[in-house]
């Protein structure tokens, strides 16, 4: 009995930090232009991001991000944690080269996927503090136009292609230009609970 307690304690505690973690994050300013069930098109404001672009495990991605702003960058500041997390795959199977140009690095990259954090609001190109590790970059994302559909749950490859997917037929079907590949944006952390986790897929519009 003492163990059925002690594990009920454990799954409390970590259901109030996956409630105290939703919706406690800032995210990018952005106006929602339609709604349509889990679906929404939605015009971004300009924000500044960190990036890292890999052809490994996206572990190691994450790892060198969240160094930068808790203190790996030319100013030691320590930076506040927004959401979502993105990622994306960059390159074609055709190997055309995408580059990548920030302060910090200019690379060209056949294959592999980005991972982007955003930064809080108050960030611009002017006050941004620079990386310390060469593979960080940061640069200013611009105003842009965004296709979401939101799901729960944690992600995989399958999942995120299905709802990729039917965001895909839903953009065709109603004559919305839009730009591939999709990407994906996770909004929690690492330990909130899977029935309240918010993820998305995400197109860019034209």
């Amino acid at each position: 009995m003492r163990f059925i307690l002690v594990g009920l304690g454990i799954f409390l505690s970590v259901l109030t930090i996956g409630v105290t973690t939703v919706g406690a994050t800032p995210e990018p300013e952005y106006k929602v232009i339609k709604t349509d069930d889990n679906i929404e098109l939605r015009e971004y404001a300009p924000v500044m991001v960190a990036e890292v672009v890999t052809d490994s495990g996206q572990n190691g991605a994450f790892r060198l991000l969240f160094n930068y702003i808790t203190g790996a960058n030319i100013e030691a500041r320590k930076i506040a944690m927004t959401a979502p997390v993105l990622q994306e795959e960059v390159g074609d199977k055709n190997g055309q080269k995408i580059s990548m140009t920030a302060p910090v690095l200019q690379e060209d990259v056949e294959e592999g996927a980005r991972m982007t954090f955003f930064l809080p609001a108050s960030f611009t190109l002017e006050n941004t503090p620079l990386p310390t590790n060469p593979r960080v970059t940061v640069r200013q994302e611009p105003a842009q136009k965004i296709a979401a559909l939101r799901f729960s749950g944690y992600m995989n490859d399958d999942k995120t292609a299905r709802y990729a997917d039917a965001l895909k037929t839903y953009l065709t079907e109603n004559d919305i230009a839009f730009s591939e590949p999709f990407f994906t944006a996770g909004y929690n952390a690492p330990w909130t609970p899977w029935f309240m986790r918010r993820n998305e897929v995400m197109y860019r519009l034209k």
